[in-house]
């Protein structure tokens, strides 16, 4: 009877459903292949309500398919919704915390000191946090390429940007002792890869490759060497964890230090590997950005206020987030409430979740004129406005970054690093994609999590431009210095 009530007596203020008859996984399967279609077509069987239900791996889901609210209904703070559900199940199924561990470790009074922990040293300018954390970036980078690095040299887009997400995001944010296992990009690469389905709730058995991969990075973590190479903020991050309200155990620090790897590279290798097909595969558009790059090219490190002058590389990064960025705001709902989206409400019930799909908002034809295209100068102007279907002002019209109550803390130092790391390599190097390259088949954000573009291959070539040979004799002298002042 408790079935038939659940499922067959519906209160009206409930969403509709969209029906699936696979035992638990539900429409996971579906998830899998085109989001968008998957979406599109479930808003037509229910009448084109901006919001509908379906079961996904045990759970009613509340999918918002409206590109006006996709945003703004989950990031709502209500006290009936669990504002950091996603955070807590990537905790337990991707990084391997249990569940008493993870309720710890977001219990309300031990979110706020980490909250304001990385947000005084990576959202604000004044600190001197952000700036110096963006110049190490810069310094790794520099070393990278005084090391040889790109001497007529053909490799996989892909891996050579993992290979510099470790080093000029991971490695500055954590530690630099990351720089030298040479295996880690590979490693982490393979549990990148397996990142939605163990989110998803796939068995660890049937990813054993992921695991492993996962538990040797936990290894690095272990060695003396990385706290003896900890960046400031990690040994700021250490004396919290060791004392006071956030107190940890030392395998919950390590597997912590795991969490922060992928935050520091899950997104931004994928986008940096877009960044550079696009503007190999768009020579308008590499022309346009080099005309930035090459004013900074005499520089040896650029600071925030360079950066902060980039317009048309920065709208280069706000399309290339707009096509190929994917989240999934999720929040675990505690008690009956309504939510409104749009003119109407709708009732959720305790244990069900909300969620919505930020690509809905990014390829609205409304919003943005040929949305399967890229368009280098699409965000070009300060005055630039997009406006939806119904003639309203759309005021943030990508999702970059999460939001909400918790406000992604790398949404300042990701897009200075990503800058920062598009200019030297054009300043520093001839690329070019090779003949014959394809459109990547992942081309448009479809999928339910961020993807390479794989199989495409290009060639790095050194300058040996006058004003490049200067830059290359600065970067031998600074990093003579920074040794120097370490070593004292």
């Amino acid at each position: 009877m408790w079935i038939l009530r659940k499922y067959l007596i519906r209160d009206p203020r409930e969403p509709k459903r969209v029906s699936s008859w696979v035992p638990y996984f539900g429409v996971a399967f579906k998830l899998n292949g085109n989001c968008l279609n998957f979406f599109a077509k479930c808003r037509e069987q229910v009448n084109d309500e901006p919001i509908f239900t379906a079961r996904l791996m045990g759970k009613d889901c509340h999918f918002v398919v409206d590109s006006k609210y996709v945003i703004d209904v989950p990031y709502k703070r209500a006290p009936q919704m669990d504002g950091v559900s996603l955070q807590k199940l990537f905790l337990r199924n991707n990084i391997g915390i249990t569940y008493a561990e993870t309720e710890s470790l977001c219990s309300p009074e031990k979110l706020k000191v980490k909250k304001e922990l990385f947000h005084q040293n990576l959202l604000h300018k004044e600190s001197g946090s952000l700036q110096s954390l963006v110049e190490t970036s810069q310094i790794e980078l520099l070393k990278l390429t005084s090391e040889g690095q790109g001497d007529n040299t053909a490799t996989l887009l892909h891996r050579f940007a993992i290979d510099l997400a470790v080093r000029v995001s991971a490695a500055p944010m954590i530690s630099l002792s990351l720089t030298t296992h040479k295996d880690l990009p590979e490693k982490l690469l393979t549990f990148l890869n397996g990142t939605t389905a163990l989110i998803a709730g796939v068995p660890w058995l049937l990813l054993p490759d992921v695991i492993k991969a996962r538990d040797d990075i936990e290894k690095m973590f272990e060695a003396k060497e990385f706290l003896e190479n900890a960046t400031d903020f990690t040994l700021r991050r250490k004396e919290f964890a060791n004392a006071g309200v956030i107190r940890q155990t030392q395998r919950v620090w390590i597997k912590t230090q795991v969490s922060t790897l992928i935050a520091t590279t899950a997104n931004f290798a994928p986008t940096l590997s877009w960044i550079l097909f696009h503007l190999l595969d768009d020579h308008v558009a590499y022309n346009a950005v080099e005309k930035e790059a090459i004013v900074l090219g005499e520089k040896k490190i650029y600071d925030i206020e360079d950066l902060d002058g980039l317009p048309v590389l920065s709208s280069v990064i706000k399309e290339t987030i707009r096509l190929h960025s994917v989240h999934f705001p999720t929040k675990d709902i505690l008690e009956d409430f309504e939510v409104k989206v749009g003119e109407k409400s709708y009732l959720l019930k305790k244990g069900s979740r909300l969620m919505s799909y930020t690509p809905i908002k990014h390829y609205d034809p409304y919003l943005f004129s040929n949305p399967f295209e890229f368009q280098y100068d699409r965000f070009l102007g300060d005055n630039r406005k997009f406006f939806y279907k119904d003639g309203k002002d759309a005021r943030d019209p990508i999702a970059a970054f999460g939001g909400g109550a918790q406000l992604c803390p790398g949404r300042r130092f990701t897009p200075y690093v990503l800058k920062a790391t598009v200019v030297r390599l054009m300043n520093t190097y001839n690329m070019e994609l090779l003949a014959n390259t394809k459109r990547p088949e992942d081309f448009v954000a479809t999928r339910a999590h961020i993807v390479f573009p794989t199989d495409v291959h290009f060639k790095l070539e050194k300058k040996q431009r006058r004003s490049n040979i200067k830059c290359q004799q600065g970067t031998d002298t600074l990093l003579s210095q920074t040794v120097t002042a370490q070593a004292a």
